[in-house]
């Protein structure tokens, strides 16, 4: 399981302190327990007799198949609220919670002529162990202040993400970073210190109609953009508004080792 992976590579490394590796029961046995379930529902049908179209167990393995299509596949996975699937119940207005698997969009680079061209979020999320920090920036013109603000903390060296550096392994190698634009918005329109500072850019692919964006898929205001944090195994860990990103407790600190063997 990819979920107890990423957790005994960081653990083993000293990245993370052991609290993290606790969480592999915590949020794998409440799975075990519903895949038990919904094997003994499909076991549980009469076993002679065909299944006839139409008859009763053929519509009871179609309501089970159903209710529960999306947990087999493994997009309908959600874990429940912790430290490491932090929510906190101030945003209710968006549509997918931490702990629950990060949807997937596509995706338009910033610059066609650098970049290799339209793209999806989740091919962005390698099979390394890194954290994947998505910037949505909402109107760029509105949110300035804030990107700036995004921009400076990032490039400080006693910011926290720097505070979390291990010897053996890079910032960049445990965190990477892209930025959401709008489609409606140009990035090039604006400079943004931000979008220097990381380099990374895509602009929200909503050819598919207004559902089929990652702003609506999210549920994150266009106008207001927001800080989404997806763990290594693509569980969305944690939501923060844009102007207050990494500015308070962060969500790192309750897992990851400091760099001075700190707590």
């Amino acid at each position: 399981s990819w979920n107890l992976v990423w957790k005994l590579y960081l653990t083993h490394r000293g990245i993370a302190r052991p609290c993290l590796l606790e969480t592999y029961h915590d949020e794998r046995f409440a799975v075990a327990e519903k895949i038990a379930y919904i094997s003994a529902k499909l076991t549980g049908q009469p076993q002679s007799g065909s299944v006839s179209i139409g008859g009763d167990m053929q519509r009871e393995l179609q309501y089970v198949c159903d209710k529960h299509g999306p947990f087999f596949t493994g997009i309908g996975i959600e874990y429940p609220p912790s430290f490491l699937s932090l929510d906190d119940g101030q945003n209710p207005d968006i549509a997918i919670r931490p702990g629950a698997r990060a949807p997937d969009g596509r995706l338009n680079p910033s610059n066609p002529l650098v970049d290799d061209g339209p793209t999806r979020l989740l091919d962005l999320f390698t099979a390394a162990p890194r954290f994947h920090i998505l910037v949505f920036t909402g109107i760029p013109s509105r949110n300035h202040r804030a990107l700036e603000r995004l921009a400076e903390l990032l490039a400080m060296p006693e910011m926290y993400l720097d505070t979390f550096r291990n010897p053996r392994v890079s910032t960049r190698e445990l965190f990477d970073f892209a930025l959401i634009v709008p489609a409606i918005e140009d990035p090039k329109r604006e400079k943004c210190e931000l979008l220097d500072t990381l380099g990374v850019c895509y602009v929200d692919d909503v050819r598919g109609g207004d559902r089929d964006g990652l702003y609506a898929r999210y549920g994150i205001d266009i106008e207001e953009g927001a800080v989404l944090i997806v763990r290594p195994d693509g569980i969305i860990g944690c939501w923060e508004a844009l102007g207050s990103a990494f500015e308070h407790e962060n969500y790192f600190a309750s897992f990851l080792a400091h760099r001075d063997g700190g707590t």
